[in-house]
């Protein structure tokens, strides 16, 4: 078994040469289309460079210092020199450096927006179902990760081997005129070289055996700085474990380390070796032997062939790592590119007819979430209509919340079909239907945006204001959103803006259903609208709600009973079934109900409330 896994292992850190010429050159293809004159500053600045560098380091030295050793050049003449190769460089390498941290970055900029844009609605597009599934949000974490970084890569290794090219060809002709015994010295880089490549795909691996610890370590961090788990890490014991966990955290590195370090260490020490010690220590030795024993080079000659060999050996060895770079980009980009090439099973067809509200119904609705068992929902049948109010009732783990989910295309039915006015929402374009709905789901934060870009849930304008205030005020709120230093301008959260507001869940609560009351949409569907409110304010919430969405199809989900009381239609959930439906006043008229026994139960708290109060 455990030789199977390592094979299908290495399968996934190998690519045929076809697969990594084509994924190089699709990254070289999207830095191409967000900015054309990109790749043709990066190499004619490598182009340049290389030359200038070769000019400067190798003729121009060589030239001057045989002649000085030939008495045809004065020692001022060499001062002279230095002292110009010297103000060469320093040209060179602050031209480098300008076009590297001025023009380039805004470039970078420009190529980052559309790669990341291009993720985000791919990230959007995605099915919630792909959340789920542990290989496919692997492969999302390193899209986002990697994206920019391996895009850039593909081209800055391509320069660095075009600089490659360019400095060998032009300091080996120059070795072999001096003497042609010092081209040998060159090949042993190569010769090494190609464990460079056994390298990277160990490193590949041991990446990818990082990220899931990667991804456990962020999370645990992230329980400790955000205001969502503060309360709860200070009264419980939830700290302790979480830094237990964290603490396990650094053994599953040591097995990682025990695992690819041993091979890692070996193949880097190969390779530094033999460019550091065999290549130009030797090449060194050789070159002095030739000038001081043998005398059959200057010392222009001696002085090149130690510098362009250790030019050489280095750029060499880069030249198999780089030829080994397209392959471990090639494998990131892979991974994004799957995530990119993902089709997904919901999505928007513009030719599909765009819907107007109407009657939704369930018809025989199953469902059960991609890698579980058992059914959340089984053979669930029921009618929405509209104008009329519906409560969806329940308890926990009942189905009530992928009933919301299921009704918004968020997901699809595994079995049977939903449909609006008799037509299956499957065949409805995915925008259009959506656009029915606006939504309050149980578990939505606030966004570190303006109060205003909350309600409105996206960017405001001036025309907006009206309805943002007059929405506020349909939720309850707008009396403390006016005390805020800049009313509904004002930042939620301190996230970023020192200055931002921190409301209370009840307030945050009404901030949200007044996003509901702001899009004014045909279907209005609430997910526990009042579960942070206390009994008098809930009233008063479901008051405006009433008010608010007058002629609209509501659907609200809660578990206090007493807003079925205002509903039409009561649907009651138990176990992923649907086992009643009714007014409210028809399934109280049966007492041993499931409806009957969970409101008296709850009137019962009420009234016990009250009597302690």
């Amino acid at each position: 078994m455990k030789k199977d896994k390592t094979k299908i292992e290495k399968k996934k850190d190998s690519l045929p040469l076809k697969d990594v010429i084509g994924h190089n050159l699709w990254a070289l293809r999207q830095i191409h289309s967000a900015s054309g004159g990109f790749i043709a500053i990066q190499l004619f600045t490598c182009i340049y460079f290389a030359v200038a560098e070769f000019i400067v380091d190798s003729w121009l030295l060589r030239h001057v210092l045989n002649r000085f050793q030939e008495g045809n050049a004065s020692a001022r003449e060499l001062v002279i020199t230095i002292a110009l190769i010297y103000a060469c460089h320093f040209v060179l390498w602050y031209v480098r450096n300008a076009v590297a941290n001025f023009v380039m970055p805004k470039m970078r900029v420009r190529i980052t927006s559309r790669i990341t844009k291009n993720l985000f609605e791919k990230s959007l597009a995605a099915d919630l179902a792909c959340y789920e599934d542990p290989d496919f949000y692997d492969k999302y974490v390193k899209a986002m990760d990697e994206a920019a970084s391996r895009i850039y890569g593909v081209l800055n290794t391509l320069c660095n081997l075009i600089e490659v090219i360019v400095m060998v060809l032009a300091n080996g002709i120059l070795l072999f005129t001096i003497d042609w015994y010092l081209v040998f010295f060159t090949a042993f880089p190569i010769f090494f070289g190609f464990l460079r490549k056994k390298e990277l795909a160990v490193y590949y691996r041991y990446v990818a055996d990082q990220k899931p610890i990667d991804r456990r370590k962020q999370y645990i961090r992230r329980t400790f700085y955000l205001n969502e788990y503060a309360k709860e890490m200070r009264l419980t014991d939830m700290q302790d474990s979480q830094v237990q966990t964290f603490r396990g955290l650094y053994g599953d590195y040591k097995k990682v380390l025990r695992k690819h370090g041993p091979l890692r260490t070996f193949l880097g020490f190969i390779g530094e070796f033999s460019g550091d010690v065999i290549t130009s220590v030797g090449a060194a030795v050789y070159a002095v032997y030739l000038a001081v024993v043998k005398k059959s080079i200057l010392i222009g000659d001696c002085a090149v062939t130690i510098n362009a060999i250790s030019q050489l050996g280095w750029v060499l060895n880069r030249s198999v790592t780089d030829f080994a770079g397209f392959t471990e980009h090639a494998l990131y980009i892979r991974d994004m590119r799957d995530f990119l090439d993902y089709d997904p099973k919901i999505k928007e067809d513009p030719e599909a007819p765009v819907p107007t509200p109407g009657v939704i119904c369930f018809e025989n609705v199953s469902f059960t979430y991609f890698g579980a068992k058992d059914k959340v929902l089984d053979n669930v049948s029921f009618t929405l209509e509209p104008g009329k109010r519906f409560a969806l009732v329940g308890c926990n783990g009942a189905g009530k919340t992928t009933i919301v989910k299921l009704l918004l295309r968020l997901y699809d039915p595994t079995e049977g079909r939903i449909t609006l006015d008799g037509v299956d929402i499957r065949t409805l374009r995915l925008s259009g239907y959506r656009a029915l709905f606006s939504v309050m789901f149980q578990d939505y934060k606030c966004l570190s945006m303006t109060v205003a870009e909350n309600v409105m849930q996206g960017p405001t304008s001036a025309q907006d204001r009206p309805t943002v205030e007059h929405a506020l005020r349909e939720s309850g709120v707008f009396d403390k959103i006016e005390t805020l230093p800049q009313g509904i301008d004002t930042t939620l959260t301190k996230e970023f803006d020192p200055e931002g507001a921190v409301l209370s869940g009840g307030e945050t609560q009404k901030v949200q259903l007044a996003a509901v009351f702001a899009k004014n949409a045909p279907v209005a569907i609430l997910d526990e609208p009042s579960s942070a409110l206390d009994p008098i304010a809930e009233y008063k919430v479901f008051e405006s709600m009433i008010r608010a969405t007058s002629g609209k199809l509501v659907l609200f989900i809660s578990h206090r009973l007493s807003s079925a009381v205002l509903a039409d239609t009561v649907l009651v959930m138990e176990k992923g079934k649907l086992v009643q439906c009714g007014s409210h006043k028809e399934l109280l008229a049966d007492s041993h109900s499931p409806y009957a026994e969970m409101f008296n139960r709850q009137a019962e708290n009420y009234f016990s409330e009250e009597v302690e109060a």
